[in-house]
């Protein structure tokens, strides 16, 4: 029998295991000793909550355990850190998704979900394309010092401060352009139109990358709500929030969500945020527990967006989180997704803090679709496929959103 569960409720896992090592809701980060005690519990903690315990490493861990044992013995001072090592692969022995996380990682981690994403640079996207993969070329540019430059979208950005960048992978080249804030970055441009070669001095600037961002799209006399939500973080309900209130006061007809190249994040703001386009009341998924069973993810709505035709864009970096709500919507509302077929994580993590300040990430469930669908392996088909490529996008523009837009057009209006 299906258990229900009530959304406060939703992927917060209680394990018995090693209660010593999980840190309490009201304890400060306290001194734990890593030993062979602290490796041990840490594994016994990851199994008791891992969703296929039969299936647990038990010969593994103790065959890492015994080369750690050695590797301490000529090197004690470095015990910690050993220990971390070890259970960093202990982890990766369960699933892909299964992480031990060090005090610095939680740390970021905390971070990320709770602040909008920052760097000192100069607001820009780059790619390559198929007809030079040697050249890189700026995909998007945001407000910022690239876009203040006179940077376009299409050109070819060939030194860095006079290095030559042609090459160099992506991250590589983004790394010789990010820098101190204020500090200038010389880069040399050719135009995406003609052979025209300049050097643009851009000064640094803090970019933030806003989790939610919205705009109206207009199409003849109608009115389209655009949405781009690029994280589950703390932030995204209340953004999403005043995306919604926003594209209604415009009086918007439909709604297109873009989740590509969305990875996930918190499973609470995923569900929240589906509850503004739907009834009161939805089930909305359902998680599967080895030891507990199944239970129905219900939802109380703020019904925003509901009743407005809804298109969502996929791509194969749409994972977790972002395939969670995408089957939400499609399968209760009937919303299209557009572009490509997403990356099919059909597994969630229960996130449990350890007393000496680190954390281990486990996945403890399944997550199936409001249809009963679990999109682990094949994810989720788009209704539209929508596949494009740099070069089509730099001459033709977005595509799998100009489909969407198609869409949304042809949809009569409600009387």
């Amino acid at each position: 029998m299906k258990k229900l569960a009530y959304l406060v409720m939703v992927a917060v896992f209680i394990t018995a295991v090693a209660p010593s090592l999980i840190a309490q809701a009201v304890a400060t980060k306290s001194v734990v000793s890593i030993d062979s005690c602290y490796y041990w519990d840490v594994y016994l903690t990851m199994r008791g909550a891992y969703v296929k315990p039969d299936s647990t490493p038990d010969d593994s861990a103790l065959v890492i355990w015994q080369r750690i044992s050695q590797d301490v013995k000529v090197n004690p001072a470095s015990q910690e850190s050993l220990i971390y090592d070890g259970l960093e692969k202990v982890a990766q022995l369960f699933d892909a998704y299964t992480r031990f996380c060090r005090p610095e990682q939680v740390e970021e981690f905390n971070r990320r979900m709770k602040e909008e994403t920052t760097y000192s640079g100069i607001g820009a996207t780059l790619g390559y394309s198929k007809k030079d993969t040697l050249t890189p070329r700026f995909i998007k540019i945001f407000d910022g010092p690239a876009k203040n430059s006179g940077i376009n979208v299409g050109d070819y950005l060939l030194r860095i401060n006079g290095r030559d960048c042609r090459g160099l992978t992506i991250n590589k080249v983004i790394s010789l352009i990010k820098g101190p804030e204020g500090d200038t970055v010389n880069l040399t441009i050719r135009r995406k139109e003609s052979s025209k070669i300049v050097i643009l001095k851009v000064k640094r600037a803090k970019i933030v990358n806003k989790t939610v961002e919205w705009s109206i799209v207009k199409s003849g006399t109608r009115n389209f709500g655009y949405i781009k939500l690029t994280v589950f973080n703390e932030l995204a309900f209340n953004q999403m929030c005043e995306a919604a209130d926003s594209l209604i006061a415009n009086k918007t007809e439909g709604v297109i969500l873009d989740l590509r190249d969305n990875g996930g994040g918190r499973l609470m703001e995923c569900l929240w945020i589906s509850g503004l386009f739907l009834e009161d009341s939805m089930i909305v998924c359902y998680q599967r527990y080895s030891k507990y069973g199944t239970y129905q993810v219900l939802v109380n709505t703020k019904k925003t967006l509901m009743g407005l035709p809804v298109v969502v864009l996929v791509n194969q970096n749409t994972a977790s989180a972002s395939e969670i709500l995408s089957g939400i919507l499609r399968d209760i509302i009937s919303a299209k997704l557009i572009g490509e077929a997403t990356y099919g994580k059909g597994c969630g993590q229960s996130v449990i803090d350890l007393r000496d300040g680190s954390a281990i990430h486990v996945t403890s469930f399944l997550w199936y679709t409001p249809n009963e669908v679990n999109v682990s392996g094949s994810g989720l088909k788009p209704d539209i496929e929508v596949k494009t490529n740099l070069d089509e996008y730099l001459n033709k523009g977005d595509a799998v959103k100009n489909a969407a837009i198609e869409y949304l057009t042809n949809q009569k209006k409600e009387k």
